[in-house]
């Protein structure tokens, strides 16, 4: 299964997309709202982890919105530390794969759900 994971933090990146690897799974990322609509528009992944606050005019939010909105098939996970972004996410009716900081058994609980 492959897994599009959005974050402008590259450290965040780096880390999940490692653990993810070694889990199973394939990974491709973005560090934008544009690269991450990008990317999936090129892989149709069935599965996004993304931040909802990135640098640039589309934020995660609007990218998954947009995909979501493509394909209703798209299993759309997000991952923030921000309160506020966590209650847009739960009106936008997408789901919180975790909360940032995380720690990696959380990530890995996570990723089990997903049954690779």
């Amino acid at each position: 299964m492959t897994i599009l994971i959005a974050d402008d933090d590259s450290a965040i990146l780096r880390v999940i997309s490692r653990c993810l690897g070694r889990w199973g799974f394939c990974v491709i990322t973005a560090s934008t709202g544009e690269e991450l609509l990008s990317a999936w528009k090129k892989n149709r992944c069935q599965v996004v982890l993304s931040d909802v606050q990135m640098p640039g005019f589309l934020d995660g939010l609007g990218a998954c919105e947009i995909i979501r909105n493509m394909n209703r098939g798209v299993r759309i996970f997000f991952m923030t530390g921000d309160a506020e972004s966590r209650e847009k996410i739960e009106k936008k009716g997408f789901s919180l794969a975790f909360l940032k900081p995380f720690v990696l058994e959380e990530v890995r609980a996570w990723s089990r759900i997903l049954d690779p």
